[in-house]
């Protein structure tokens, strides 16, 4: 529905439930004069005996979405479409008067100063809460992340076992490649010596015979 709130006032619809029920109530809302600034706009819900904000739109907001679901005890809301800030008057004054204790506090968007009326377009549903089934879905919920966090504590128990095994196979390579290498350079070191010892053999008889001669 459409409907057109005037500057510094406000239009309002009373939702009652029955007693003793639960129920969420969803809807959405949209700023139509699109000449016009959003700063003076406000959409609320509030608890009737109370008058406590259940939701209060964001300021400069053109259009948006809401959700709340009262208690069992709060079986009055009012859905209101505010057009600037309603500001306390005096007595006799014929400008528009507070009409319930929240004006007070000075809540609301910035006063209108344009004087001009806004249209906005506003939707709502109201759904009954089935608290033993959402109680439920809430369980199945929490049992299916149980199941997926343990799924993924097992797959890291898992992947921590390759992890050690793929490192004790690497760790062994590594050592006997170490090994081989160690042996390797020993068999170079004696080679070595073998080839010093054979040419200092070579080297004396060499000059043992030039000494004979």
């Amino acid at each position: 529905m459409t409907v057109s709130v005037q500057p510094n006032d406000e239009e309002c619809f009373l939702v009652v439930f029955p007693p003793n029920e639960q129920y969420t109530v969803e809807g959405h809302f949209e700023l139509y004069s699109d000449d016009l600034t959003p700063d003076v706009v406000s959409v609320h819900v509030i608890d009737s005996a109370s008058q406590r904000y259940l939701y209060r739109s964001p300021r400069r907001a053109r259009n948006g979405k809401f959700s709340i679901s009262p208690s069992d005890k709060q079986n009055r809301i009012s859905i209101c479409m505010q057009n600037g800030r309603i500001e306390e008057t005096k007595a006799g004054d014929v400008k528009t008067k507070p009409k319930d204790k929240r004006r007070q506090k000075n809540f609301g968007p910035a006063p209108n100063k344009d004087n001009q009326p806004r249209d906005i377009g506003i939707e709502w549903t109201i759904t009954k809460r089935h608290i033993q089934a959402e109680i439920h879905d809430t369980n199945d919920k929490l049992k299916d992340r149980s199941k997926l966090v343990t799924s993924r504590l097992s797959e890291l128990l898992y992947y921590q076992e390759y992890r050690k095994v793929r490192e004790g196979r690497h760790h062994s390579i590594v050592e006997k490649t170490m090994h081989q290498l160690m042996l390797w350079s020993v068999s170079e070191i004696l080679l070595l010596i073998a080839i010093a010892v054979c040419q200092v053999m070579y080297l004396r008889r060499f000059l043992e015979r030039r000494w004979y001669m």
